[in-house]
Parts: structure tokens; sequence; C-alpha cells
């Protein structure tokens, strides 16, 4: 973009991703002439952990369809000044998969520069079920504070974990050998590749003295080192993240190819040298398929509840009191609201543990203008949703 004669002032620049084949990826903006950095958010998220423990989650630090987990969110003060009151809100951009049962939390007072994580309870949410695997949620934070208005932050969760990693055995690279020696890999989840990265960690006294061959188990072969860096020792790093291979080939050559099989890492050190024969201490390939490899749904023993019926609501001065009639086989209900009479993108206003009735203290002071539409869902025993 070009502006002839910008005025003064601040300018916000939103990137969207569009046809990103797998994520997260960085990217950089670069601008020029009498610009400087804007200022930011001054509560701004940094990262986050999933805490999916048992009995409704398979504690595996992944975000699979049908589980309850808490995600305690670090965020960091750019404020310049000590803040009290830390607290924000998180929505998800796609509540039909996701479904936010917790979605304030608060942190520790935190001096100007410090990173802290939320306190307890931390932002709380069930996975749906019916929740494809390998799809990307958008979350929207909203942080604020005594001394800080509030502020958006963006960030996403994936649905189960588009990558896996398989680590490879060692082996010796004898000298003056005119074959290769093979490590072989065998990959038992069949997945077409979107994205292939391999780490190897070779110890040597110069690799200039190596070749070392990539073979899929489609046939595909790409030459990984081709007796570059002559002279360095060791040969510690990830194609394609670190560097791109010697060729011939790249890594991209692998795509669209299942994962499938056995693949094979060979070692050609023929050099009648001085310098020491080498060892291959390990290798892992890192492979990003479709669809997801590792997705494991969460088994609930319980079905899915039928419709709740007969919803009602009573103004109590500043509160909204809610009573309905009993589900059959419930094992708790949720109550949402929306602006859409249709009950699109709706927020969870408030849950039980099997009672008919809740009430939303102060939820009448807070009723937004316009139209607010409010349905109650029955839950089993994980916090699935019934109709």
């Amino acid at each position: 973009m070009l502006f002839t004669a910008p005025a003064t002032g601040n300018y916000t620049i939103t990137i969207e991703a569009a046809s990103v084949p797998i994520g997260p990826q960085g990217y950089a903006v670069v601008a020029t002439g009498g610009v400087g950095p804007g200022v930011g958010p001054q509560l701004r998220y940094e990262s986050h952990r999933i805490v999916d423990a048992v009995p409704l989650a398979n504690d595996d630090a992944v975000l699979d369809p049908g589980e309850t987990i808490t995600l305690p969110v670090t965020i960091s003060n750019n404020a310049g000044q000590s803040l009290t009151g830390v607290r924000g809100e998180l929505v998800a951009d796609r509540p039909e998969w996701l479904r936010i049962t917790e979605r304030y939390a608060a942190w520790p007072d935190m001096s100007a520069g410090e990173l802290a994580e939320s306190l307890t309870p931390h932002f709380e949410m069930v996975v749906s079920p019916d929740a494809p695997c390998g799809e990307s949620i958008g979350l929207s934070l909203t942080t604020y504070s005594d001394q800080t208005e509030a502020e958006p932050n963006r960030f996403g969760v994936e649905i189960g974990v588009k990558g896996s990693n398989y680590p490879g055995p060692t082996l010796d690279i004898p000298k003056n050998f005119l074959g290769t020696v093979d490590s072989v890999i065998e990959v038992t989840e069949d997945t077409e590749l979107r994205d292939l990265d391999v780490t190897v960690d070779i110890s040597h006294g110069n690799v200039g003295e190596m070749i070392v061959l990539l073979t899929s188990p489609e046939g595909t072969t790409v030459t990984l080192h081709n007796r570059s860096r002559a002279g360095e020792a060791n040969l510690r790093v990830r194609y394609d993240r670190e560097r791109l291979p010697d060729g011939p080939g790249d890594m991209g050559d692998f795509v669209g190819e299942s994962a499938l099989g056995q693949w094979t890492l060979s070692i050609s050190d023929n050099r009648n040298t001085s310098v020491p024969a080498g060892r291959l201490n390990g290798w892992t390939l890192h492979v990003n398929g479709e669809p997801s490899l590792n997705c494991n749904a969460l088994e609930c023993g319980d079905a899915v509840p039928g419709e709740t019926s007969g919803l009602e609501l009573e103004r109590l001065g500043s509160d909204v009191k809610f009573s309905w009639q009993a589900t059959v086989a419930a094992a708790g209900y949720h109550v949402l609201e929306s602006s859409t009479i249709t009950l699109g993108d709706p927020l969870l206003t408030g849950r039980t543990s099997g009672e008919t009735e809740f009430t939303d203290i102060g939820g009448a002071e807070e009723l937004p203008v316009g139209l607010t539409t409010y349905r109650v869902r029955a839950t089993n025993s994980c916090g699935w949703e019934g109709p």
C-alpha cells in the first residue's frame, strides 16, 4: 500500500490469513517513511496451556473432541506501570464447537513488564464431540484492569494435533564405505502429507565428507546434505525449518504423498581421510498431514440428553431467575443467551449440576439493549449439550 500524503496519527494494520495450509505461521510487516511502532495492547496475550485432566479428558495436553479442559493464559503488562484488578473475558469464534463454560478469569497484580499466568479458576471449555479434527478455532480475549481500559487480544486453539514426531534409531557411520548405512522409521498412520520436516543429529569431524539422503515409502528421495560445509564438525539441524536441503530435491517433494510406511535415512562417508568415523545420534520425522494425526476423541458412557422445555424467566429486582422442566437423563444444564432469535453464537449465562433453576445475580442490570434470546440445554456427565 502507498499513502502519498498520509495524515498524522495512529494507523492499524489488520492481517487476515487465507488458504494457509498449516499453522501457526509467522509473518512480518514492513513500513517505510516517517513511521514508528504503535503502542499495542497494554495487557497482551503471550501464551496458554491446555490442561485436560481425566476423567473428562485424555490428559495428553491436546484439545480433543468431547473433552472438558481448563486454559491457563499468560499475559504481559506493557502499560509502563503496575496494574491491579487484572481480569479478562474469553469468547470463541465457533461456540457450536467450543462451549466456553468459564469465560472470566483474573490475574495477580502485575508490575510493569511482568508476565503472569491466570489465577484459579482458569478459563474452562467443553469441546463438542462433533468438532472436526484439525480445525483451528479463534479466541477473543478482552483484558482490562483498574488502571487500563478493555483491550482485545486474538489467539487460537486447534482441535487435535496436525503434526506428529517420529524418532528414528541411532547407528554408527563407517569410514571409507562405498555404500550407505540406513536408519528406518515406520510411520503407522495413513495421512496425506501437507508439510514434512526432518531433524538429524550426526556427530562427525568433517561433515563435508558425508552425503545424507531421505527416502519416502513411495520412493521419493531428497538429498538433505551433499558434502557441503567442508571442514565443519557435526550436523545438527532441522530441514526445512532451519535449513533447506542441499538437493537434488527439497522437502516439498514429499507433499501429497502418504506418510504410511518406511522412511529411510541413508548416510554415506566414502572418503579415506584421518577424520574418525561418525555416528547418527538420532533423527526425527516431523509429520504434518491431513487428516489430523493425533485426534483422540473422548468416549462418554452417557447419551446426549433430549430437548429441554418449559423455560420461564422471572425478574427479581436486579437479578433474573430461570426455571425449566427436568429432562430425562440430564446430568446438568447450560443456560445460553444470544442477541439473535435463532440463538446464533450464544454465550453461556450460567450452568447447574442437575438443578432446574438458576439465578443470574445482577443479570437484570446487565441486559443489553434490544432482543435477548435464552435457551436451556441439558448436558450429560461429560458436559455435552443436547438440542
